[in-house]
């Protein structure tokens, strides 16, 4: 009988030791994405469709390619090449992938806690700093039945403290865009009420930001979804909506001033707001391409982008070095 059970025993510990030694290898492969899933799981739709959906597509392709070369190989140079290897229109998206899978990255192998996380992708990608924050609020947004608790604590986590907003961005977006159950009009800003003002804030730019991807890039049903004027996180959401409009459609952005002109002045404001903010990560990412694009629009338009993209960049020389970078940033006219 003890032989027996000494013979279970050792078979156990051997179905333990093979089962930890695959966990490394088979445990990312669990967590990684495949797009097509995503966007087959999303429940996005559009009551006035706005020829989006292609992009929107490819846009999702992007930030999973980053998400899933990050669990499955983790951070380097093989990264990088990869988001370079989509172009400028959706290479951001990857980068802010990228960032999301640091976190479960770390499931599997030590060292890619929030701690490192900062360093570890700045020294990576230097130019996409501030969607590296985005992403990891992404990855808390995303998490089922934690996400406050997680993003709350990489929050509390982020040494710069200058950029701890980005993450409650990110939570917000995933809450609104990645999300089935929520992002409705019904639901409202829901995860961002659960919040003090000083993250509330950056939750409704994200959450927005993700309504644009629920409406496909119908900026009028996301409006809707912002809620009543009287509510005060509409303003912010309706940013994040002008934010995503330009930073998704840089080569479109005669259709995002366009936008902007059919909105009442409040949401107007709001609304370029966001398109201010894009143009800054976009300039960070390829300022190349951004004047490029720009320069392919006819006067008066090209006028009217160009003065949000110098007031973008004197905003941001003015604002960066505050430990309230983000709220101030924001606000900037």
């Amino acid at each position: 009988m003890w032989r027996m059970q000494g013979r279970r025993g050792m078979a156990l510990a051997a179905a333990l030791l093979t089962v930890g030694a695959a966990y490394p290898a088979l445990g990312p492969r669990l967590v990684a994405r495949d797009p097509g899933q995503v966007l087959r799981s999303s429940g996005w739709m559009s009551a006035h469709p706005a020829g989006e959906e292609e992009r929107v597509r490819r846009v999702v392709e992007a930030f999973f390619t980053g998400f899933n070369a990050m669990v499955l190989e983790g951070e380097g140079p093989w990264v990088q090449d990869r988001c370079e290897a989509l172009g400028p229109l959706y290479k951001p998206f990857c980068c802010e992938g990228s960032a999301a899978g640091y976190l479960p990255r770390g499931y599997f192998r030590w060292g890619y806690g929030v701690a490192r996380a900062e360093e570890a992708l700045g020294s990576m990608d230097p130019d996409h700093r501030l969607l590296h924050y985005v992403g990891l609020g992404v990855w808390g947004g995303l998490r089922d039945g934690y996400g406050h608790e997680a993003a709350s604590r990489i929050a509390d986590e982020i040494r710069d403290r200058r950029h701890r907003s980005l993450v409650w961005n990110g939570f917000g977006f995933a809450r609104a865009a990645l999300r089935q159950e929520e992002g409705e009009p019904a639901s409202g800003l829901a995860p961002c009420r659960k919040l003090d003002t000083e993250d509330g804030l950056p939750c409704a730019h994200g959450y927005g930001r993700g309504l644009w991807f629920r409406y496909l890039g119908d900026e009028e049903s996301g409006l809707l979804a912002c809620g009543p004027a009287a509510d005060p996180l509409s303003d912010a959401c309706i940013t994040g909506i002008g934010l995503a409009s330009a930073f998704v459609r840089p080569d479109r952005l005669d259709r995002v001033l366009e936008t902007g002109e059919r909105l009442a002045p409040m949401q107007r404001e709001a609304f370029l707001r966001g398109a201010q903010a894009a143009l800054l990560v976009r300039h960070q990412s390829d300022a190349h391409f951004l004047e490029t694009s720009i320069g392919t629009l006819a006067p008066p338009r090209r006028d009217e982008v160009r003065q949000l993209l110098a007031t973008a960049l004197a905003c941001y020389r003015n604002t960066i070095e505050r430990a309230t970078f983000y709220d101030d940033f924001m606000a900037c006219r």
